[in-house]
């Protein structure tokens, strides 16, 4: 007698159970009307979570170039470039939030420049009084960013810029922000961000090639795991997962021809399960 242990990722069936609260979410094209690759962009675009939507700032446009076919269970199908200085989306003399702790703030990034600096995605002031946080490429090194009042802007993390697309999250749980890089900790900073005051902005004080998927999130103290950021959700491709399957439907047949079948034990693991032949 013996064993035949398998496991099937049920995430291609199933979503994760939830730990973050979404509160504003920009698809970059993908929720604005009318809107068609290499076009000049729509006055706002769409916040499809909590009605914030942004103004445009001068002329950026959409897109075809994307960071994934499907996120977070959605078809993803443009983003938004923005090729000259500055062009922006933004929430005027009003930031997306002022909370500044137990939160997400994500976005997919692409960028050519690596020799001058610009904002990517910033809740706050970066003038004048600094406060809030969000992330910059500065000269070639995509970092985070948290205002702490004054003229003080503390930025941590150091991921060399790229042509590919890269996921970037800021997440400060309790007293702890967390820098990530496509679903990995890159940074961490125990400075307490300044209530944020000033705008939201979506786009560039420099030259930033696209920006995808934008969304920002709160969650309860200790809540959050990294199975909740946007880049865990890209799919796998799904051969893997069928060839997994029809594998194990061909071994269960088998065994319970010969009758070799001598028992059927399905384990939870989480988010995956594994049988047991």
């Amino acid at each position: 007698m013996f064993k035949i242990y398998f496991t099937v990722f049920f995430s291609f069936f199933l979503d994760a159970n939830a730990t973050i609260t979404v509160l504003n979410y920009y698809r970059m094209g993908d929720s604005d009307s009318g809107a068609v690759a290499g076009n000049l962009c729509n006055s706002s675009t769409i916040d499809s979570i909590g009605g914030k939507n942004l103004t445009k700032g001068n002329n950026p446009s959409y897109s075809s170039s994307i960071a994934a076919v499907s996120v977070g269970g959605n078809a993803n199908l443009l983003s938004i470039a923005f090729t000259g200085s500055p062009q922006d989306y933004f929430l005027r003399n009003s930031p997306l939030s002022t909370v500044t702790t137990n939160f997400v703030l994500e976005a997919f990034v692409r960028s050519f420049d690596t020799t001058s600096s610009a904002r990517l995605v910033y809740n706050g002031s970066q003038f004048g009084s600094v406060n809030g946080f969000g992330f910059m490429n500065i000269n070639g090194v995509y970092k985070a960013a948290i205002g702490t009042g004054g003229n003080s802007l503390t930025t941590f993390g150091a991921a060399s810029v790229t042509t590919d697309w890269v996921h970037l999250a800021l997440v400060r749980d309790d007293s702890i922000a967390t820098f990530y890089v496509n679903g990995i900790p890159n940074a961490s900073s125990t400075v307490t961000p300044t209530t944020p005051t000033g705008s939201f902005l979506i786009g560039s004080t420099g030259r930033v090639s696209g920006i995808d998927e934008v969304r920002f999130s709160t969650f309860t103290p200790g809540a959050f795991q990294t199975s909740d950021l946007l880049y865990q959700s890209v799919p796998e491709p799904r051969y893997t997962y069928i060839f997994v399957i029809i594998s194990s439907l061909l071994i269960f047949r088998y065994k319970l021809l010969r009758g070799r079948l001598n028992f059927l034990r399905i384990l939870p693991l989480g988010k995956k399960f594994s049988v047991v032949f």
